[in-house]
């Protein structure tokens, strides 16, 4: 059981000669804040302890809203919305196992910190409009869900620059799907390690200069990139994944632009330990990538029709729903039907169908974007996508 009668616990931090001070109710905190000079950079860690009585609980720290750097960590709170340290701007702040938590009120236009999420489970976007002005660190860890998404869609580069500036790091996550929006290049480093869940990662950015995918044990699909430019990577130890498409063409230009002495060691040297087609750069270089062209199946007689012909219905459908509906509006009828993911992979398949309409089981789709290819009674193929959704 935690010493909550202590008033305030010190503990010199020796590797840099902070000062750690822990608070674990409101008496504390209305004690310290009344001396409390910002001016000194000590370490804060608040826990919120459910089984002191709820007088005692730590409901405040409105007091720590102060201009200075700040190093601070919470730890168990259950408030779903972060009210506090509005002045906070630089400095360290982790959010840790708090179960409840999805907005941040109190935090705005952030730059130059490091802001750490760990094990909060409601929290399945970031960060909100307004969070950052712009990101030196991000670190999510041991985040369990379905899906994440990282949205830094308002936020801008980092004026300081360097390729190790605005860092984001995923590590010890169970996140099945993994998406990065990030049409600014606020983010120009990523890494990607050690997800025992991780399967489908999506990056939606064409500035990304340093990559780190590591040890992720079932990742087998990489998607985005946007034709970044230049990509400078390292993708090790994740033995599924067999393509690196998106990739291809930023990793190509950067190893173009080498001299051959690093080319001719360039080989095997930043891919390694993924699976058959993605283990070597001479590997990736040769996997046939004519899915990102054209995912359809096609056949040279056939002739593409008028697309408004044909409807998805609903499109985006949730995977939780039974059917899709799939019609064709001219006076022929549909004959054949196949679906595919954007790996390739074939899922659905149906031939000689009668009719204008057709239901499609999706109950067994993963959730993620696929081609569906409809040909008609007259050979006309018509080809539509179709996003299904949690």
């Amino acid at each position: 059981m935690k010493k909550y009668l202590i008033v305030m616990i010190f503990s010199l931090l020796f590797l840099n000669g902070k000062t750690q001070i822990i608070f674990e109710t409101q008496q504390q905190v209305d004690s310290f804040v009344v001396v409390m000079d910002t001016s000194i950079n000590n370490y804060y860690h608040f826990y919120y302890d459910d089984l002191l009585p709820e007088s005692e609980r730590i409901t405040d720290l409105s007091g720590f809203d102060e201009d200075g750097w700040l190093y601070i960590k919470l730890f168990y709170f259950e408030i779903e919305d972060m009210p506090w340290f509005k002045s906070f701007h630089q400095g360290q702040i982790h959010f840790i196992n708090m179960p409840h938590l999805k907005t941040f009120s109190g935090l705005k236009n952030i730059n130059r910190s490091l802001v750490g999420i760990n094990n909060c489970p409601s929290l399945k976007s970031f960060p909100p409009t307004g969070f950052f002005q712009y990101n030196s660190e991000l670190w999510i860890s041991n985040q369990d869900m379905e899906q994440f998404e990282l949205n830094f869609k308002d936020v801008s580069e980092n004026p300081r620059g360097g390729s190790f500036s605005n860092r984001v790091q995923f590590y010890n996550n169970n996140i099945t799907r993994l998406i990065i929006n990030d049409p600014n290049g606020a983010a120009r480093r990523l890494d990607v390690l050690n997800d025992s869940s991780l399967q489908y990662l999506e990056v939606n950015s064409g500035v990304y200069q340093r990559i780190n995918i590591k040890g992720n044990i079932i990742l087998d699909s990489i998607r985005g990139f946007n034709s970044a430019e230049t990509i400078v990577a390292d993708v090790l130890n994740n033995p599924i994944l067999t393509d690196l498409c998106a990739m291809r063409y930023g990793w190509g230009n950067h190893y173009e632009s080498l001299p051959q002495r690093d080319k001719d060691n360039w080989n095997g040297l930043r891919i390694d330990g993924n699976g058959t087609g993605a283990n070597t750069y001479e590997e990736m270089m040769a996997t046939d990538c004519s899915w990102l062209v054209d995912t359809f199946t096609t056949v040279a007689e056939q002739k593409v029709v008028d697309q408004s012909n044909v409807s998805i219905y609903p499109n985006p459908i949730s995977r939780l729903s039974v059917t899709v509906s799939i019609s064709i509006s001219s006076e022929k009828s549909i004959s054949n039907i196949q679906i595919t993911n954007l790996q390739g992979q074939r899922v659905f398949s149906i031939s000689q169908a009668e009719g204008s309409t057709a239901q499609v089981a999706i109950s067994d789709f993963s959730v993620g974007v696929y081609a569906v290819q409809i040909i008609d009674s007259s050979g006309g193929v018509s080809k539509k996508k179709l996003v299904i959704a949690e």
